[in-house]
């Protein structure tokens, strides 16, 4: 970090690596470098995260990385997961989806994250891109009526589907 750098730089560089490794440990390294680099909306003027901590006064971008890093990283997680499965799974199963549009639950082979999968065809990009960002998902208030634990839920693209997610995962006891 210190090699060759500006000694001015160090203080960003310590916060950059302040957000990235606790979303590394609780993620992957992949993760954090996505959430220091892709788009950020409610941090006008600034694109993202890296964007921030670069040109921001230090002590605002820690305080706004931090907060989003508390409610995108820490609060996605659900006390009984295998109980919030069962009653999303009896959920998906009786929910009338909007035509070309469905959701797919998955628990992992580890039992430690669940994923809610939005699946769906032939839509304008806009709205692609919108639930993309978890925004205006069919049938969300409803489902948060029944499953008020996905509220917390984060969302992510898939990279190999395309579609975009929603996963919580277990807490730790």
């Amino acid at each position: 970090m210190h090699d060759g750098a500006p000694e001015a730089l160090h203080p960003r560089f310590q916060a950059a690596l302040d957000i990235a490794k606790p979303i590394e440990r609780i993620e992957s390294e992949l993760v954090a470098q996505g959430f220091l680099a892709e788009e950020m909306r409610g941090i006008e003027p600034y694109r993202c995260a890296a964007e921030l901590l670069r040109s921001a006064d230090m002590r605002t971008a820690r305080a706004v990385l931090s907060e989003r890093f508390r409610k995108e990283f820490l609060e996605n997680i659900a006390v009984d997961l295998d109980g919030v499965e069962l009653r999303l799974g009896k959920w998906v199963s009786k929910a009338t989806m909007p035509p070309r549009t469905a959701f797919s639950e998955h628990l992992s082979p580890d039992r430690n994250r669940l994923w809610l999968q939005l699946i769906h065809t032939g839509f304008a990009e806009d709205q692609q891109r919108k639930w993309d960002l978890g925004e205006d998902w069919p049938c969300w208030n409803e489902l948060i009526q029944e499953i008020p634990e996905m509220a917390t839920a984060r969302t992510v693209p898939d990279l190999q589907t395309g579609f975009p997610f929603k996963y919580l995962r277990r807490a730790i006891a």
